[in-house]
């Protein structure tokens, strides 16, 4: 008699659709949602988090490493990021779109907010109490005169557009590339940190504008007509 052989049947890898779920419009409203609550908590710690920053100033390689990773959110050097993905990558230019799409125009829809509410950044020159004093005014663009001068960066702070459009980054490279989501997230993360180190943003901003990035993915990913057209672009 004669041993039944067995035979082993190897395994589809997942199709590129299957593998992008791992970023889906349900998770990234979870995400939105902690990143919200995660907001809202940090608020009250938002000065003292920004004057231990400033007498606790990172120093040596790591705040270069830091100031480095502000790259991922910075607008110029995302656009670059998508070129390079557009030269290594089979499909070219093609994944274009859905890069610059899910970062620059998060990040300008955080921009936007900029103007709905003026906050002071933690590097103006102003000394606060509290975290409610260091919002202004809302709508600083329609009433000016409630600023204390003229608009300026110094009362952009609310909420983090580089935040946002890092955020925006990491979320639309792990649907073309899903390996890499914790990669990129951590990246994320670093411009993050990087927002609330170099003194540029309270972290209650940079919770704010990852919270609108990952909304702002959740409506695209659950757009089926937009979705239809990247795939259709990709293939």
């Amino acid at each position: 008699m004669t041993k039944d052989r067995q035979v082993a049947i190897p395994t589809a890898r997942p199709a590129a659709n299957e593998q992008r779920r791992l970023i889906t419009p349900m998770r990234c409203l979870w995400a939105s949602a902690v990143l919200t609550a995660l907001t809202i908590v940090a608020l009250p710690f938002d000065v003292s988090i920004s004057a231990w920053m400033k007498q606790n100033h990172i120093r040596g390689e790591l705040e270069r490493i830091i100031s480095l990773c502000e790259f991922f959110g910075f607008g110029w050097t995302v656009l670059f990021v998508a070129v390079t993905a557009a030269f290594i990558d089979r499909r070219g230019w093609r994944v274009m779109p859905r890069l610059v799409i899910g970062s620059l125009g998060v990040g300008l829809v955080a921009d936007l907010g900029k103007i709905i509410i003026a906050r002071w950044r933690p590097n103006a020159d102003f000394a606060p109490q509290g975290f409610r004093e260091t919002f202004i005014s809302w709508l600083p663009w329609i009433w000016p005169e409630q600023l204390p001068d003229k608009w300026n960066r110094g009362f952009a702070s609310f909420p983090s557009g580089h935040s946002a459009t890092a955020v925006g980054l990491a979320l639309a490279l792990s649907t073309l590339y899903p390996k890499a989501t914790l990669w990129f997230i951590f990246l994320a993360g670093m411009t993050m940190l990087q927002r609330v180190e170099s003194r540029a943003h309270y972290p209650s901003d940079t919770f704010a504008g990852a919270a609108l990035a990952c909304f702002i993915t959740a409506v695209l990913l659950h757009s089926n007509w937009l979705q239809s057209k990247f795939n259709k672009l990709e293939k």
